[in-house]
Protein backbone atom coordinates (compact mmCIF):
# COMPACT_ATOMS: atom_id res chain seq x y z
CA UNK A 1 0.00 0.00 0.00
CA UNK A 2 0.89 3.47 -0.68
CA UNK A 3 0.03 6.70 1.58
CA UNK A 4 -0.99 9.85 -0.38
CA UNK A 5 -1.34 12.68 1.24
CA UNK A 6 -4.09 15.65 0.46
CA UNK A 7 -2.01 18.90 -0.13
CA UNK A 8 -4.51 20.21 3.01
CA UNK A 9 -3.51 17.55 5.24
CA UNK A 10 0.63 18.12 4.63
CA UNK A 11 0.00 21.95 5.23
CA UNK A 12 -1.28 20.71 8.49
CA UNK A 13 1.46 18.13 8.94
CA UNK A 14 3.97 20.53 8.69
CA UNK A 15 2.25 23.34 10.67
CA UNK A 16 2.10 20.60 13.67
CA UNK A 17 5.41 20.01 13.05
CA UNK A 18 6.89 23.50 13.17
CA UNK A 19 4.67 24.50 16.43
CA UNK A 20 6.23 21.52 18.14
CA UNK A 21 9.90 22.56 16.92
CA UNK A 22 9.00 26.46 18.31
CA UNK A 23 8.82 24.71 21.34
CA UNK A 24 11.83 21.49 21.04
CA UNK A 25 13.36 20.03 18.41
CA UNK A 26 13.35 17.09 20.21
CA UNK A 27 9.56 16.86 20.61
CA UNK A 28 9.21 17.84 16.89
CA UNK A 29 11.33 15.12 16.04
CA UNK A 30 9.29 12.57 18.18
CA UNK A 31 6.20 13.74 16.51
CA UNK A 32 7.44 12.77 12.81
CA UNK A 33 8.61 9.14 14.03
CA UNK A 34 4.78 8.45 15.06
CA UNK A 35 3.88 9.71 12.37
CA UNK A 36 6.14 7.67 9.96
CA UNK A 37 4.94 4.63 12.77
CA UNK A 38 1.40 4.68 12.41
CA UNK A 39 2.14 5.53 8.47
CA UNK A 40 3.62 1.58 8.45
CA UNK A 41 1.43 0.67 10.92
CA UNK A 42 -2.26 2.12 8.57
CA UNK A 43 -0.36 0.55 5.40
CA UNK A 44 -0.23 -3.38 7.25
CA UNK A 45 -3.49 -2.61 9.26
CA UNK A 46 -5.54 -0.67 6.98
CA UNK A 47 -9.07 -1.87 8.12
CA UNK A 48 -8.18 -1.99 12.18
CA UNK A 49 -8.78 1.71 12.79
CA UNK A 50 -12.94 2.65 13.43
CA UNK A 51 -14.35 4.29 10.44
CA UNK A 52 -16.06 7.80 11.48
CA UNK A 53 -17.79 8.64 8.43
CA UNK A 54 -18.36 6.57 5.32
CA UNK A 55 -14.81 5.13 4.46
CA UNK A 56 -12.91 7.15 6.49
CA UNK A 57 -11.12 5.39 9.15
CA UNK A 58 -9.51 7.89 12.24
CA UNK A 59 -5.99 6.95 13.71
CA UNK A 60 -4.94 8.65 17.28
CA UNK A 61 -1.53 9.60 17.79
CA UNK A 62 -0.64 8.10 20.89
CA UNK A 63 2.07 10.77 22.45
CA UNK A 64 0.18 13.83 20.42
CA UNK A 65 -3.48 14.81 20.17
CA UNK A 66 -4.16 14.43 16.90
CA UNK A 67 -5.78 12.43 14.72
CA UNK A 68 -4.46 10.75 11.33
CA UNK A 69 -7.78 10.84 9.38
CA UNK A 70 -7.84 8.42 6.06
CA UNK A 71 -9.33 6.38 3.29
CA UNK A 72 -8.76 3.30 1.84
CA UNK A 73 -8.75 3.22 -2.21
CA UNK A 74 -7.66 0.10 -3.55
CA UNK A 75 -3.38 0.19 -2.92
CA UNK A 76 -3.84 3.33 -1.56
CA UNK A 77 -4.33 5.06 1.65
CA UNK A 78 -5.07 8.54 1.48
CA UNK A 79 -4.67 10.88 4.50
CA UNK A 80 -7.22 13.57 4.27
CA UNK A 81 -6.15 15.20 7.63
CA UNK A 82 -4.27 15.59 11.24
CA UNK A 83 -7.17 16.72 12.95
CA UNK A 84 -6.62 17.97 16.56
CA UNK A 85 -8.63 16.63 19.16
CA UNK A 86 -10.63 19.34 20.73
CA UNK A 87 -10.98 21.82 17.61
CA UNK A 88 -13.27 21.70 14.37
CA UNK A 89 -14.53 18.88 14.20
CA UNK A 90 -15.24 17.83 11.14
CA UNK A 91 -13.72 20.24 9.04
CA UNK A 92 -11.85 18.27 6.59
CA UNK A 93 -15.64 16.75 5.44
CA UNK A 94 -15.04 18.16 2.23
CA UNK A 95 -11.84 16.50 1.16
CA UNK A 96 -11.81 13.83 -0.92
Amino acid sequence: MRIIIHNEAQAELQSIYIYYKSISILIANKFKEEVKSKYQFITENPKIYPTISQDIRKCNLDNYPYSILYSENGNNIKVLAFAHFKRKPNYWKNRK
